[in-house]
């Protein structure tokens, strides 16, 4: 799925608002935030979480989909374990 895809489908299951997918240079990080970011230097997507400042679960991708893909099933992932 694409970014624009991503973003929709998250909506339309009414995800809470933890995660970023316009890069975290573009807003405020905020703790426990999954991140998809696009590096057009490395020219590589990210997927990580920002934690006290760090970034922990860190993998680039080559494909916009694959990087959705992940932090797709990562979010859902923390939303599952956030609503027990």
């Amino acid at each position: 799925m694409t970014k624009n895809e991503l973003k929709n489908k998250l909506i339309e299951l009414s995800i809470p608002h933890f995660y970023n997918l316009d890069g975290a240079a573009k807003s405020k990080w905020q703790d426990d935030e999954h991140v998809l970011d696009y590096d057009a230097k490395k020219k590589v997507w990210e997927v990580y979480v920002f934690e006290r400042g760090e970034k922990y679960r860190y993998k680039t991708f080559l494909h916009e989909e694959d990087a959705c893909n992940e932090i797709f099933e990562r979010i859902l992932e923390s939303f599952k374990y956030c609503k027990k």
